[in-house]
């Protein structure tokens, strides 16, 4: 249960992100389309706010597999971080 509304509270912020055009999963388990190539944004990410992210085939997405046990406070930080980036 933990992980499901986790997920949902994810969903629901990430649709609210300009430049994500995308997302996709189950629970927290999240692939996020992105309107430019992931690389620039994955490396921001992990080199300017610590926060680790997974690459796919298509170049535009971003894989997120957090723990299940990650809390909603963690989830809002890369949210920010992402608004941050693709504003």
């Amino acid at each position: 249960p933990h992980a499901e509304a986790m997920g949902e509270y994810l969903h629901k912020e990430l649709a609210t992100i300009p430049g994500i055009k995308d997302i996709r999963g189950k629970g927290l388990m999240i692939g996020i389309d992105l309107d430019r190539d992931a690389g620039p944004v994955r490396s921001e990410l992990v080199n300017t706010y610590r926060i680790f992210t997974g690459s796919a085939a298509k170049k535009q997405t971003i894989r997120l597999l957090p723990p299940l046990n990650i809390t909603q406070n963690q989830l809002s930080s890369l949210i920010d971080s992402l608004k941050q980036i693709l504003d």
